[in-house]
């Protein structure tokens, strides 16, 4: 694959061809996770999706909850 570097402002991008963009399935502009292991550029596209109060009150109970602490007196 050929990419080319571009400086933008104080920033620099790197255009991707288009079949590397379907492959991900991103659009211009859209946030792409990009990490540097093992000499080789990996890069994911990150995928939020939108969740129900109900949801997010589960997530933050079972993954976030936290351990009752005793303190002590005071």
């Amino acid at each position: 694959m050929k990419a080319t570097i571009k400086n933008i402002v104080k920033d620099y991008s790197i255009e991707l061809p288009k079949d590397i963009l379907n492959k991900l399935k991103v659009k211009e502009d859209e946030d792409v996770e990009v990490e540097i292991i093992d000499d080789e550029l990996i890069i994911n596209n990150i995928k939020i999706k939108p969740l129900s109060i109900e949801e997010r009150l589960n997530i933050r109970s079972i993954k976030n909850g936290f351990k009752k602490l005793d303190w002590g007196e005071i």
